[in-house]
């Protein structure tokens, strides 16, 4: 559990010190999904419960629904500008 929590906050130390390109904080962004993903599952399978399981399905679904969302932004920037970094427009400035 603990190795999932690292990968938790490695993944926020990275988006801080290394966010230069879209794609990568795309994938960090999914990195801390999944490790909350994988948490969530190991801590409500210690219970046993078949409502907290369904909730981990749910936060699935729109995990996936974030993702398709980053990558159109992503798409769409890419076709509007040109160009796919970060540092030469503001955040969602295009």
């Amino acid at each position: 559990m603990s190795f999932f929590f690292f990968l938790f906050f490695l993944s926020f130390f990275y988006i801080f010190m290394n966010s230069f390109h879209f794609l990568n904080i795309l994938l960090v962004f999914e990195l801390i999904v999944v490790s909350l993903f994988v948490g969530m599952f190991y801590g409500f399978s210690l219970g046993m419960s078949t409502y907290s399981l369904y909730f981990c399905i749910i936060f699935l679904t729109f995990a996936v629904c974030e993702s398709v969302l980053g990558l159109s932004i992503l798409v769409g920037m890419s076709r509007f500008s040109g160009v796919s970094m970060v540092k030469p427009f503001g955040f969602m400035g295009f």
